[in-house]
């Protein structure tokens, strides 16, 4: 087993030292930072208020920016300009939203036509198909006298191609083996 150099009690003495001059350092350190932001806080205030309307403050896409020489009314006019064009701007895309609306309505009603068109399509095959299929039961097998004639496959000695009308699993022809 290794043995430390330092034993603990060294270390804890280590450590209370180092702590007894370094938090004293940083409250000072601290305590003289905010003394001086302060003291600058207040001096540029002392300036600001000898002229309070030959500056005006203009926003501009999140900036202050400062005009020197230019009385409040013009930043007012500014304000006054920018508020009148950002309603146009508002003004525009609106209209281009209500444009946009239209055309999504109409687009809506058309596929709803279309929707109503193919479901009547719809029913009416499927109508003529039940109206076939039970005419179809109803005279037999056997129509206007004709004998029934089913046809049989002569055995093939090779694979026999199945196509998609007699397999439900696949839409594509497939290989099944001899009988």
């Amino acid at each position: 087993m290794h043995y430390l150099l330092v034993t603990l009690y060294e270390f804890g003495q280590f450590l209370h030292i180092l702590l007894w001059i370094a938090i004293p350092m940083a409250v000072l350190s601290v305590l003289i930072t905010t003394y001086l932001h302060y003291h600058k806080r207040r001096k540029d205030r002392g300036q600001s208020s000898e002229v309070p309307l030959a500056v005006s403050q203009i926003i501009q896409e999140g900036e202050i920016i400062v005009r020197e020489g230019e009385n409040a009314y013009h930043g007012l006019l500014w304000m006054k300009n920018k508020y009148e064009q950002d309603r146009e701007q508002a003004a525009l895309k609106y209209e281009q939203l209500k444009q946009d609306l239209r055309v999504s309505q109409e687009r809506y009603n058309e596929l709803q036509s279309m929707y109503v068109y193919t479901r009547e399509l719809l029913m009416k095959i499927y109508k003529e198909l039940e109206l076939a299929i039970e005419t179809e039961k109803a005279e037999g097998p056997l129509a206007a006298g004709a004998a029934a004639v089913t046809p049989q496959e002569p055995p093939v000695a090779g694979p026999r191609i199945v196509g998609w009308m007699e397999s439900s699993s696949s839409p594509e022809p497939r290989l099944e083996p001899a009988v």
